[in-house]
């Protein structure tokens, strides 16, 4: 054969092959004999109405076989039906290639090269015209019709009539038993699916590449979609073409949100925002959204609507979500959507600006605007600067004694600002050019300077040279850096007349630039720092006059740029146009890489990271979101400066969004200036219009200058009055869990600074009789306003026993020293009786037990009646008969016991003894906020004991075992480094790996993931009510970590700081999900016993709720899934070990 290109089997099995480059189609029999078909060999077209064997073919580029054995061959610009009684005939098309003849007999129809095809149960035959962009549909009655496609090549119609969409050169075909129709839209690369005439995406991101596998596919990446194929069972098949792959798409519903982020703008108190997404469904099934909800510190903030949908396959569903801020600022939650899809739940972070009369006010410090033709212009000199005219300035500098220097750009001048508020030229004739070193820098000439710099000295340096397509220069330019000294005289300081990239490592004034440098800065010690824009490198200039490039490694043709190199040298790295440059006063190196859509640092290491800005959407473009989140996961849109203040803070000239971001210490990204539409003067600066901000400045009393090129001015925001720092602790005392000897446990503290200015934490010390036990990390800081700082007390007895210390905080603000109570208790052994109120053991807490513990009531704890000791504080009183009373009446797991296993790496984990037994799986249909995949409830019987995880899997373990901390790559500000908290962004797959390391390292441990029906076993822990407590939601917020009880604290939490269950186990309920090994599927009818789960499957169980959302998910019969290879900041896991 020679390029087969096609396939088709009938329902008796034979094989029917498109040999393309032979003109013929083969067949191939039961018996594995081939033969040909149709065609003879020579190409063209002839034999209408004779034996399909000795009619001529051209190219066949596929082959379909109906119900009754017709085989449809497609060439020519016609398809051909070749009958049982082997007679070939046109079917559709003229022969002439083109379109025409919808609603007419097919074979009068013109069709432009014909690709894939298939036939439906009906006799319905479909057709991919590559030419034509169209699916096109012949009937029973021979006559055709387009059923997808409006004819021109492009990408449209998504949730709308697929007559009306836009394909793109379509190659291929199917209809599954449904009838819905599946499109390989090639140059789409998507694969689209019709259903009920209307049209959605069923797999392809429209992104050329190849990505995606394990999740949703239409968020995969193909390349080229020759071909797509329907099974009996819905799952769809793939042709990727470029990426030399056949893809499946498994058979059921999908999900697709039309964003990931929602960032409301400014919204006074009180009053509402509102904004929509959609949601489409693009799998084979209904899509079940059994719930929509808000959760996370400011989820009272947000309302969504509705909070339940079903949508129907191809279908889409539109959610309004509103934002009512209640106080200024900028206010943070996360929509998540539990479904009956793969990679439930999805997630939506929601953010918005509250203002109200209160905040940084703007207005204009120099120029007045526009004229009545949108130009700026030239004028003002000796007068007042806020009505002086500027030209597109690009850059803005302050001194240290508050003198302000501007690049009026398209003037040709630097003009100054004085702390009287007088404007005049500081160097620049106005005429373009370059003339004027050695002499008065008002007598030079300059060529568009794009930016200023003053050092500490009072010498300020301008880049000039603009290489411009449009302007004839008098003289040879310089594209260079220029120099004005303290006495006015200017000079090249960099550069030459030459355009290009040399000299590192010698004069700089030797050197060549790029002809298009937009940046330049100075440290504390005069280096001087260009980005050297079309090199896409920065480079110094030193004290000595020698220049070398400190980031960027160069283009890539004539000056392309690109991104890489984060967590590498920072001269390895690639940039993309860099347009700003900053240097803090620890040296580190800020970069506006512009075409990237990022800030970038280069510590004092050379290691170069990304501070802001995920990069660019779609192929080149930025975008506005992440407000409220960290700077890493929010979008940018060709930032061209960077600055900082004197506590740190970053403000970011965010070009083409046409604000100014700030950046705080946490990390945390937020709209400082600009996202209003009105010019602002006098008003709040959120609420300012801008257009094209190009520069960014700090004065010495945190006024921040913003060069505002398309409004032709230099807007200042004058720094907000501070308040007092104020002081306020997370907990008055820090209460440790029995720790061995020889082992440590960890709290965290976190302080905050409620007030404004900045708090300073002098020291933290220990004080009373236990001080060697204790140990606390860090012992000073400085928190700005509204900010924290977390701080670890490590307990690490060396004996048995209670011990007990004070934590002593000193600090700037009101009441120092602050004090905290710190106790905890030292044990020998491989770990201890989790204490319980069944103190004969009968597996009831009775009378029996009220009067051995009053026996016991007022003693210390020794020897016997530790048991007694319920709250651990090393003797028995009130706080014991508390616990006690708690427990009265309820049953008890008989022999509960906890104990101590190593890990490698040195971890240590507490695993918790949990008896064999019977229960009832699921929950009953009159429980209140039940969902349906929670039925029917059925029988268990558990033949076998197991060890459990007493807490969920730590980051400190995980860490210590496999030597990663994937929570610290995500950066998610809901996901805090503590050794004590759970272990995130750990999937399925993560887990097996981890599950093979422990097992290697100790054969016979029978380390696993538990069963479904063992988690909810041991969660329920012998109870039947919503909760392993009981059924009063009062009460949750004590044994959970959930969105009622962490409004405040939207993040995980440290494992263990809620009551455990009856059984001894610690957050089943709320703080993270965990995984379980077995497959998500509908439950089985009927008592089972020892349930491993389904065998198969396409998605995981997760299990126990998490850190922000409703009770009703904390239940213990709640039940979601993910993907195998799902990763998120809220979703952890517990071991199982079945050895001893």
């Amino acid at each position: 054969m020679n390029l087969p290109s096609g396939v088709a089997i009938d329902s008796a099995g034979v094989l029917y092959i498109a040999d393309y480059q032979n003109h013929r189609v083969r067949r191939v029999g039961l018996d594995g004999v081939i033969t040909t078909f149709a065609g003879t060999g020579e190409a063209g077209f002839s034999g209408d109405g004779g034996p399909a064997v000795q009619a001529r073919l051209n190219f066949p580029s596929s082959v379909a076989v109906d119900a009754r054995g017709n085989v449809y061959i497609s060439g020519n610009h016609r398809v051909r039906r070749v009958g049982p009684d082997s007679v070939i005939t046109t079917f559709a098309g003229t022969g002439e290639a083109g379109f025409s003849g919808d609603g007419g007999p097919a074979a009068k129809a013109k069709l432009n090269y014909p690709r894939g095809m298939d036939v439906d149960a009906k006799g319905n035959v479909y057709i991919a015209e590559w030419s034509n962009h169209r699916i096109r549909r012949v009937g029973p009655d021979s006559v055709i019709i387009t059923i997808a496609g409006r004819g021109g090549p492009g990408f449209s119609g998504d949730g709308g009539l697929a007559v009306l969409a836009q394909l793109n050169a379509p190659t291929g075909v199917a209809v599954d038993a449904k009838g819905n129709i599946y499109i390989a839209d090639s140059f789409n690369y998507r694969v689209r699916r019709v259903s009920g005439g209307l049209i959605t995406t069923a797999a392809g991101a429209g992104t050329r590449d190849f990505s995606g596998d394990g999740g949703p596919a239409v968020q995969a990446g193909l390349s080229l979609t020759a071909g797509v194929a329907v099974d009996a069972k819905g799952n769809i098949y793939i042709a990727d073409y470029n990426n030399h792959r056949i893809r499946r798409v498994s058979s059921g519903p999908s999900i697709k949100l039309s964003t990931s982020s929602m960032t409301f703008g400014p919204t006074s108190v009180g009053s509402t925002s509102r904004s929509t997404f959609t949601v489409l469904n693009g799998g084979s099934d209904s899509l079940s959204i059994t719930e929509i909800a808000v959760g996370g510190k400011d989820s009272l903030q947000f309302k969504v609507s509705p909070t339940t949908a079903t949508v129907a396959a191809g279908r889409g569903e539109t959610v309004t979500v509103s934002f009512t801020p209640g106080s200024s600022g900028t206010e943070i939650a996360v929509l998540r959507l539990y479904h009956n899809a793969a990679g439930s739940p999805s997630s939506v972070l929601l953010s918005g600006i509250g203002y109200g009369k209160e905040g940084p006010t703007i207005t204009t410090f120099a120029g007045s605007g526009p004229d009545s033709a949108g130009y700026g212009g030239f004028g003002g000199d000796g007068k007042a600067a806020a009505q002086a005219r500027l030209y597109f300035p690009q850059g803005v500098a302050v001194d240290a004694k508050g003198v302000v220097y501007i690049a009026d750009t398209k003037n040709d001048r630097v003009r100054r600002v004085g702390t009287d508020g007088i404007i005049s030229t500081f160097a620049g004739t106005g005429e373009q050019g370059f003339s004027g070193d050695g002499g008065p820098a008002t007598q030079a000439r300059l060529n568009w300077p794009s930016c200023v710099a003053v050092d500490g000295s009072g010498v300020v340096y301008t880049a000039d040279g603009y290489l411009s397509p449009i302007f004839i220069l008098k003289d040879p330019p310089r594209y260079g850096i220029q120099r004005v000294g303290v006495d006015g005289i200017i000079s090249t300081f960099a550069g030459t007349a030459e355009v290009g990239f040399s000299g590192d490592g010698g004069p700089a004034l030797q050197a060549k630039l790029s002809g298009y440098v937009n940046g330049i800065a100075v440290d504390a010690s005069g280096n001087v720092y260009i980005a050297d824009t079309w090199n896409q490198r920065i480079r110094r200039v030193g004290t000595d006059g020698v220049i070398t490039t400190v980031a960027g490694s160069g283009p890539t043709g004539q000056f392309k740029g690109g991104f890489a190199g984060d967590g590498g040298p920072a001269t390895q790295a690639r940039l993309s146009e860099p347009y700003g440059v900053f240097v803090d006063a620890s040296g580190g190196i800020y970069i506006a890489d512009a075409r990237n859509h990022r800030i970038r640092r280069v510590g004092l290491d050379g290691v170069i990271t990304t501070v802001a800005g995920s990069g660019p959407v779609g192929m080149d473009d930025g975008s506005y979101s992440g407000d409220g989140w960290p700077a890493t996961q929010a979008t940018l849109s060709s930032p061209r400066a960077v600055c900082a203040d004197a506590n740190g803070n970053l403000y970011i000239a965010d070009y083409a969004n046409h604000r100014v971001r700030r950046v705080g210490l946490n990390g945390i990204i937020t709209t400082f200036a600009g996202a209003g539409g009105s010019s602002g003067d006098g008003g709040l600066a959120v609420l300012a219009g801008m257009t094209a901000p190009s520069g960014v400045a700090v004065d010495a009393q945190g006024n921040l200058y913003i060069a505002a090129t398309g409004n032709h001015r230099i807007l200042r925001v004058t720094a907000a009055e501070v308040s007092p720092a104020s002081l306020s602790l997370s907990a008055p005392s820090l209460k440790f869990d029995s720790t061995r000897v020889g082992s440590t446990s960890q709290l965290t503290l976190t302080i905050s600074n409620t007030g404004g200015g900045t708090l300073s934490i002098t020291g933290i010390t220990l004080e009373g009789p236990d001080t060697a036990a204790f140990r606390v990390s860090p012992s000073v800081a400085a928190i700005p306003a509204g900010q924290r700082q977390s701080v670890t007390v490590t307990f690490a007895p060396t004996a048995a026993g209670p011990r007990s210390a004070l934590l002593v905080v000193s600090h700037s603000a009101a009441g120092s020293p602050s004090r905290i109570s710190l106790s905890g208790t030292g044990y020998v052994g491989i770990g201890p009786v989790t204490p319980t109120a069944d103190f004969d053991g009968s597996g009831e807490v009775g009378f029996d037990d009220f009067f051995l513990f009053a026996s016991a009531f007022g003693q210390r704890t020794t020897g016997d009646n530790t048991k007694f000791d319920l709250d651990k504080d090393g003797e028995i009183s009130f706080g014991d008969f508390f616990l006690f009373a708690a427990d009265f009446g309820k049953t008890i797991q008989k022999s509960a016991k906890t104990i101590a296993v190593n890990l490698p790496g040195g971890a240590t984990m507490e695993m918790v003894w949990i008896e064999p037994g019977k229960f009832t799986m699921g929950s009953p249909s009159s429980e209140v906020g039940r969902y349906d995949n929670e039925g029917p409830q059925h029988e268990v019987t558990i033949t076998k004991g197991f060890y459990l995880g007493k807490y969920e899997l730590t980051q400190g373990q995980w860490q210590k075992v496999m030597g990663t901390a994937p929570w610290v790559e995500k950066n998610y500000a809901s996901v805090p480094v503590n050794p004590d908290n759970p272990a995130v962004f750990i999937s399925w797959d993560d887990a097996q790996v981890l599950l093979k390391k422990l097992n290697d390292a100790e054969p016979g441990a029978g380390y696993r993931l538990p069963t479904e029906a063992e988690w909810e076993y041991a969660g329920r822990a012998g109870t039947t009510t919503r909760w392993s407590f009981g059924d009063d939601e009062g009460r949750l917020k004590d044994y959970a970590w959930y969105g009622e009880s962490t409004l405040n604290e939207f993040y995980v939490h440290k494992v263990g700081t809620k009551l455990p269950n009856p059984w001894g186990l610690y957050d089943m309920h709320g703080n993270v999900f965990e995984w379980v090994q077995g497959w998500y599927a509908l439950y089985a009818i009927g008592a089972q016993t020892d349930p491993p789960g389904p065998d198969s499957g396409s998605v995981h169980v997760n299990r126990g709720g998490n850190f922000y959302f409703s009770a009703r998910i904390m239940r213990s019969a709640y039940r979601v899934n993910g993907g195998s290879s799902y990763r998120e900041g809220d979703l952890g896991l517990r071991l199982l070990r079945q050895g001893k």
